[in-house]
């Protein structure tokens, strides 16, 4: 453990003044950024749109469209992970190789089936990630609910964890604000370190450390205090160890826990959007940049034309009334026939008098220039677009498509920074399992086509972490569609190719082996023979429920060795047709054709198959 504070006044922490340094240098302008991009998002820019001036008798008029930006291309985004588990190299069993991979996909996509249905922080995090340029996730186990593997058997802290699994999840996967995580600014991507602060309760603080008795503890409870932690960088060693980083936490800048970092890498994410520069030594403002974060002048200008054009609708629609002699107290009823009496003759001195006037029109230059302002706008971020609105223009399916296409192409950044997202998180999943818990962990509640539990033991890890993940916009199911009949029809054309290669170039199954083993199974079902063999079974079946029912029909009881009334007159050989007849002549008439019918229909049936063709 480094102590950071050698050499330093005990009532300075050399890591504070790190991270105050690390704010002003790097990350005040992006913070102006970040601002400036969430009051456009939430419309709040109205003081950019009429003087100061005039706001006490100017609203200003601001459309949606900075809004309407980030929310539609987010919503283009599907935010569920699929992610696909590469076979181990390996010179033999690649069967078995073939089959652990099958397992780890599984498991790791009904680990963020779990995730999505919990915390869903992709799902949130899109329009951060498109909005200020970066998303922040941090990755960690739930260590309040996970058992001491130290005062327990390994037999019993691996059946504790199986059980933990069926109600719980042991992992917390939580969206971070941008505004909260100061991180390495030489690599965004692999940090030597992290910061991360924010406000909490103080109730809050107190649940976490119940035996620090900091001067924030005599604060109310609903107090806000700063909580701040450090994740600096394990250093892994040539013998596949590790020597443990820091992970330290502070409250209100007293430090109230120094602890190692029980994880193998830093336990937060960071990802940057594609729409800035990403080169060694870059700004962190130019790194990390929004999707409207360039067009604002446009929205300004947008609201400030509306603005005008509300304003000149409203004056044009209730234009003045300017009125000479008339009485004040006087009421002048308008209306549908109403006839309005003046005195005195028109020009008369003194003669009543009333004059409605007439403002000029809205120039048209106003109406052409809000036109081609939204027009830019769309041009620029594909609102129309992506948001299925028809396009000016476009007659064919095919235009309306490539348009599409073109408008998801601007995503193309977004999506990579959320693969990478998910890749890297996925590794560290596996890693846990192996290196930190060491031990088999289930996730329960998986999705309805596969097994409701997925397990994954460390001895199918073995140090193999390596996923890749596919996200996927709203439009590209439809081209899903069509790659999926593409590499169906050539399976039927091409004599050559392979079932498996089929379904995995073509996406039609997640899991090729497993659908090709349904497939056999239900070949063997459908059979000529599996069909005799189901003939006989159902004739079989017949017969027993003849036999019931005629038992119904006798008054005698039971015969004590083949459960069937005295009466029927079962003859010593047992089980065949005849044996099942009614001895008609003690039934009423409807009753014995039914019992005749039953019979002579079951003797026909236990003749075979063969007489049912």
């Amino acid at each position: 453990m480094v102590d950071y504070n050698e050499g330093n006044p005990s009532n300075h922490d050399a890591l504070i003044e790190k991270l105050s340094a690390l704010k002003v240098e790097f990350f005040t302008e992006y913070h102006e950024n970040v601002d400036s991009n969430r009051k456009f998002y939430n419309l709040d820019f109205g003081d950019n749109v009429v003087p100061e001036g005039w706001r006490d008798r100017l609203d200003p008029v601001i459309p949606p469209t900075a809004r309407r930006a980030v929310d539609e291309a987010s919503d283009h985004i599907l935010f569920v992970p699929k992610i696909k588990v590469p076979v181990r190299p390996t010179t033999s069993k690649r069967v078995t190789e073939q089959q652990i991979a099958e397992a780890k996909r599984k498991f790791l996509n009904a680990w963020w089936s779990q995730v999505t249905q919990r915390t869903n922080p992709i799902g949130d995090g899109r329009k951060l990630l498109l909005r200020e340029g970066r998303i922040c996730i941090r990755h960690t186990l739930r260590w309040d609910i996970i058992p001491d593997k130290d005062k327990m058997s390994a037999r019993q802290y691996k059946a504790a964890l199986d059980k933990l699994g069926r109600y719980e999840f042991l992992w917390d996967v939580e969206l971070l604000d941008n505004k909260s995580v100061y991180e390495d600014p030489s690599n965004h991507r692999d940090p030597a370190y992290v910061y991360v602060e924010y406000e909490i309760l103080v109730e809050e603080a107190k649940r976490k450390f119940p035996d620090v008795k900091g001067e924030w503890t005599k604060l109310s409870d609903y107090q806000k205090v700063v909580y701040t932690e450090y994740w600096s960088k394990p250093e892994f060693k040539s013998d596949g160890t590790w020597e443990a980083g820091d992970y330290i936490q502070w409250v209100n800048k007293e430090r109230v826990e120094t602890d190692e970092n029980p994880y193998p890498y830093i336990p937060i994410v960071i990802e940057d959007s594609g729409y800035g520069d990403n080169y060694r030594g870059v700004k962190t403002s130019d790194k990390y940049v929004g999707l409207t974060q360039f067009t604002t002048d446009m929205f300004i200008a947008e609201a400030r034309q509306m603005t005008s054009w509300e304003a000149v609708t409203e004056i044009t629609a209730f234009p003045p009334i300017f009125a000479r002699n008339m009485d004040s107290t006087r009421n002048i009823t308008v209306g549908p026939g109403e006839i309005i009496n003046l005195d005195g003759s028109k020009g008369e001195p003194g003669a009543e008098d009333i004059e409605i006037a007439r403002w000029p029109e809205i120039p048209q230059g106003v109406i052409r220039l809000v036109d081609k302002t939204t027009s830019y706008a769309n041009s620029a971020l594909k609102m129309d677009t992506l948001g299925g609105s028809p396009l000016a223009g476009v007659n064919t399916a095919t235009e309306a498509d490539q348009q599409i296409r073109n408008a998801s192409s601007k995503l193309q950044g977004p999506l990579a920074a959320l693969e990478r997202l998910a890749v890297r998180i996925s590794r560290w999943v596996l890693m846990d399992i192996e290196l930190v818990l060491n031990t088999p962990v289930s996730v329960y509640g998986t999705k309805a086509v596969d097994a409701a539990v997925a397990t994954i033991s460390p001895k199918d890890i073995k140090g193999f972490y390596d996923s890749s993940c596919e996200f996927t916009t709203s439009d590209a199911d439809a081209v899903s569609q069509i790659k999926a009949r593409f590499w169906a029809e050539m399976y039927r054309v091409v004599p050559f190719l392979s079932a498996m290669t089929a379904m995995e170039r073509g996406e039609i199954a997640d899991d090729p082996m497993s659908e090709m083993v349904r497939r056999s199974a239900e070949d063997i079902l459908l059979s000529a023979e599996m069909r005799s063999i189901r003939t006989l079974t159902a004739a079989q079946a017949y017969g027993q429920l003849a036999e019931m029912v005629q038992a119904m029909q006798t008054q005698g009881g039971p015969s004590e060795t083949t459960g069937v009334p005295s009466s029927m007159g079962m003859p010593a050989g047992g089980n065949s047709a005849e044996g099942l007849m009614v001895q008609p002549d003690a039934l009423q008439q409807p009753e014995r054709n039914a019992v005749m019918d039953m019979s002579l229909t079951n003797r026909d049936l236990l003749q075979g198959p063969s007489q049912l063709r």
